[in-house]
This record gives C-alpha cells, sequence and structure tokens, in this order.
C-alpha cells in the first residue's frame, strides 16, 4: 500500500468507537394504528395501490410530535408507500378537501424526469384510493395543507 493509503487506514484506526448504548422512546400502540390504517386501505398505497406490506406506512397527516390526542386516531392515517409518505411528510404532496392529489410546485424541476411523471404528475388532480372505514379528516387535512404542503 502506498504512504497515502497507509496514512488513511491510520487516520481510521484513531477514530472512537462507532456504536453507543442509548435509552430512547417508542412509540407505544403504533401497531395499533399501522394495522388499523393500512387495513382500512386494503393494505395498499392510497396513491399508487402498491401493496407490498413492507413498503406501506401508515402516515400521520397530522405529525406524532403536533398532536397528542391525535396520535393514534385512524382518521389521521392514511396508507402511503414509503415513497408517497415522504413526499407527503416532506410537504411535495397534500390532498384537498375533496381528497384530490396536489402538487407541490417545487416538483416542477423535475417535470421532465420519467420516474417523477410517473409517480407524481400521473396521480394529480386524482383521486386517492379511499378506505372502506376512517376517511382522512377534513381538518387534519386542512392543517397539512397549511404547515407542512409548500
Amino acid at each position: 500500500a502506498s504512504s497515502a493509503d497507509r496514512k488513511i487506514m491510520e487516520t481510521f484506526l484513531e477514530f472512537p468507537e462507532t456504536e453507543k448504548l442509548s435509552v430512547v422512546k417508542t412509540r407505544t400502540l403504533q401497531g395499533f394504528f399501522r394495522k388499523t390504517v393500512t387495513s382500512s386501505y386494503n393494505f395498499s398505497c392510497a396513491i399508487c395501490g402498491v401493496n407490498i406490506p413492507e413498503l406501506l406506512i401508515a402516515s400521520h397527516i397530522i405529525p406524532w410530535a403536533e398532536n397528542k390526542e391525535l396520535r393514534l386516531m385512524p382518521t389521521n392515517g392514511i396508507s402511503f408507500c414509503a415513497l408517497h409518505d415522504k413526499a407527503f411528510d416532506r410537504g411535495l404532496i397534500s390532498l384537498e378537501e375533496d381528497y384530490k392529489i396536489i402538487l407541490s410546485q417545487r416538483l416542477n424541476r423535475y417535470a421532465e424526469d420519467s420516474f417523477v411523471k410517473l409517480m407524481f404528475f400521473n396521480f394529480a388532480e386524482k383521486s386517492i384510493n379511499k378506505p372502506f372505514r376512517f376517511l382522512p379528516d377534513k381538518k387534519c387535512l386542512e392543517w397539512h395543507r397549511t404547515n407542512i404542503f409548500s
């Protein structure tokens, strides 16, 4: 090995431990919320319909940290795939009062990307696949549009 490579390796050996023991808070009853929400959408994404359980998330409309009373309310949840959950959490997408999907102007810079067209622009202004129970609360959706969507 070159002297530069040896120097890099020596630097790595000087790093402290890369793991530590931590005490963390755990969301109790999160499993109940997840099962209730995802089952209400027939275990599929409300937008694209993907039905791979490992990719589904019971997404909170009003985030967990924002409102303790709504944490476990299934009407404060929507079943999304991981992609649409992240886009919803980051305000790239939201839902109108009539449950139609709206896209943030921030997505326009990716409008020519075929994947973005497929996974976002193809669903713009279309209604979500509604649950057979626990329709998303319209006041929660309004909060999301006002506080997260941009």
